[in-house]
């Protein structure tokens, strides 16, 4: 911009201060009577008391209407029991009474007191191949 036009609108913000100026009141007026006036005062506790007494009825309906919407549910919801067939029925009952074959090896024949030799079914069979002559007791030492 020139400086012609610079002056020029200083001219006008200068106006415009000095309009502002006689137009506005004086500060100290403002605060006389700002401080003339008792700010209203609002009662506090009524509110609050009837903020808590909307919530907790909102609370409550919110409550009695997932309530009934569960009990809706409920009576709709249909309960099958499927059963299985009686193939599987079988076969199950089949593999509870199962045994292992060398469940009888696990059972000790004889349990003696402590410090004697305890004694299991194939211990007759290790001795009487040691009787015999017929084990295999070369390098490897005895069965």
């Amino acid at each position: 911009m020139t400086d012609q036009n610079d002056n020029k609108l200083r001219q006008l913000f200068q106006e415009q201060r000095r309009t502002d100026a006689q137009r506005a009141p004086a500060f100290d007026r403002v605060l006389r009577d700002a401080r003339r006036v008792r700010p209203v005062e609002t009662p506090v506790f009524p509110m609050v008391w009837l903020r808590l007494a909307a919530a907790a009825l909102l609370l409550a309906a919110l409550g009695v209407s997932l309530a009934v919407i569960h009990a809706r549910r409920r009576e709709t919801m249909p309960v099958t029991v499927a059963m299985p067939p009686a193939e599987d029925t079988q076969q199950w009952s089949a593999l509870s009474n199962w045994s292992a074959p060398t469940d009888g090896l696990l059972t000790l024949s004889s349990t003696a007191v402590w410090g004697s030799k305890i004694t299991t079914p194939t211990d007759t069979l290790i001795e009487s191949t040691n009787e015999t002559g017929s084990s295999q007791s070369d390098e490897r030492g005895t069965l």
